[in-house]
């Protein structure tokens, strides 16, 4: 269990991203480093995780060159989870 608690800004801060979630099939999260990205979107993950399926995909960790594979490769890997195949999937 994780009894870290989120200050009253990240509340906030999660309870936009779930708006945001509800507006839009893609959302990013972008701020300095430190500020609690990561921390965040495990909060939303735990409570909006079992509802939808969520992608992460660190774009500091990929070449930006490869970013549009990768998260096609993501994508698929989602669906093949979900048993969806695309007849265009590799």
């Amino acid at each position: 269990m994780n009894r870290e608690i989120l200050y009253p800004q990240r509340k906030e801060d999660l309870k936009r991203l779930i708006y945001y979630l509800e507006k839009f099939n893609i959302i990013g999260i972008n701020a300095p480093w430190g500020e609690g990205k990561s921390f965040l979107f495990n909060k939303l993950k735990e409570s909006y995780g079992e509802k939808h399926e969520i992608i992460e995909v660190d774009i500091l960790a990929c070449n930006f060159n490869e970013l549009r594979v990768t998260l096609i490769n993501e994508l698929e890997s989602l669906m093949y989870k979900n048993r969806i195949i695309s007849k265009y999937s590799s």
